[in-house]
């Protein structure tokens, strides 16, 4: 099992359990792409960064979401205060 810490949050970013077949696929994938030949631990890292980058990407969607509620409850608010 990998784990990376978030130093702001004390807690694991990513938690991945790398199987060898993990491996072979993500050098089936990216290979081709780097243009060269890839090691075993470039493979795994690859997977754990990735596991980090969607990691971010939820964690930015989930932030963005609930801003956007925010806005939505502070719009309808004031909307009623002007109402009534």
């Amino acid at each position: 099992m990998t784990t990376q810490r978030d130093p702001l949050q004390k807690r694991p970013i990513v938690e991945i359990h790398v199987t060898p077949k993990m491996i072979n696929r993500t050098l089936e994938v990216w290979e081709p792409l780097s243009g060269h030949g890839l090691s075993q631990e470039e493979a795994r890292d690859i997977i754990v960064d990735m596991g980090v980058f969607f990691r971010y990407l939820l964690r930015w969607d989930e932030a963005s979401r609930r801003e956007s509620r925010r806005l939505r409850r502070t719009a309808l608010t004031s909307r009623d205060k002007r109402v009534a």
